[in-house]
């Protein structure tokens, strides 16, 4: 009798756990939410903005991509602008709801009334001629870009936004590094301004990025397992050897260099790149 009634207490755990587990992962709807605006056209695409939830943007395909924006779900929407051209083919909200849009050759800000193409546009295939298709916006206000071209190729365009660098405390050891050593590893110590966490750091990010002020072809970024936190400061390595090439390719010769780290972490409002330099002897 003992066995029978745990072999039925743990039926009714176990069946419990998945009942529990299926609530859990259970979406809820709202109700429909009718929409209409002044356009001559239905949406043909859709936006939020992930800051707040209340702005909606969509591109109206009555009037040559017109971007509308309403407050949230109500009835209706008012058209900020009519066909403009070139067509406005899809949009994105990024970071800190910036809003982004494509036409068919050109990727831009939006604000208020129009857009404002970026002073640096996207790398495309130089022996190709395309157009923009989709874009979407990830994290720390990266945008990605689908491209296609006239033979229908596709490619992904990757940008990452401007954003003004906090000044790290960073701090390399050994100070005098001999070129020539059989070390594995260089250790590198990183503080930020006290408005920052360095728990916030994207580990995948931190990299050596310049030696004397050349910037590296190729980074030369933090070897995976090593980071250690102490207090305020991050602790990570790189390869001695990967640096020992990069010093001796970009000052040869030279008895002392400056190197630059940098990297990102955050996110949405919070994002934020950091970078700095510190000198040691060869």
């Amino acid at each position: 009798m003992k066995k029978t009634i745990i072999r039925v207490f743990a039926f009714m755990v176990i069946f419990g756990f998945v009942v529990s587990g299926a609530m859990a992962q259970t979406w809820t709807w709202a109700d429909p939410a009718s929409f209409s605006h002044t356009g001559t056209g239905k949406l043909t695409e859709l936006a939020i903005d992930p800051t707040n939830d209340l702005l909606m943007y969509g591109i109206d395909d009555g009037t040559g991509g017109a971007v509308i924006v309403t407050l949230g779900l109500t009835a209706t929407g008012v058209p900020i602008v009519a066909g403009l051209e070139p067509t406005v083919r899809d949009l994105a909200v990024g970071f800190q709801g910036g809003v982004y849009v494509i036409t068919d050759t050109a990727v831009a800000t939006w604000a208020t009334s129009t857009y404002t193409p970026l002073p640096i546009q996207p790398r495309v295939p130089t022996d190709n001629t395309g157009t923009y298709k989709h874009i979407a916006a990830g994290k720390n206000g990266k945008l990605f870009v689908l491209y296609e071209t006239a033979t229908e190729a596709q490619y992904i365009l990757v940008g990452n936004p401007p954003v003004a660098a906090i000044p790290a405390d960073v701090k390399i050891t050994p100070q005098s590094l001999n070129l020539g050593s059989n070390g594995s590893w260089v250790t590198c110590r990183i503080g930020l301004p006290a408005s920052y966490s360095v728990a916030d750091i994207d580990l995948d990010s931190i990299c050596i990025t310049a030696i004397d002020g050349v910037v590296l072809t190729t980074p030369i970024c933090r070897a995976s397992g090593s980071p250690s936190s102490v207090g305020k400061t991050l602790m990570v390595k790189f390869s001695r050897g990967e640096l020992a090439d990069a010093i001796t390719a970009v000052s040869p010769g030279a008895s002392s260099v400056t190197i630059t780290v940098t990297g990102s972490g955050g996110d949405g409002e919070g994002a934020f790149v950091f970078t700095g330099d510190d000198t040691i002897k060869t």
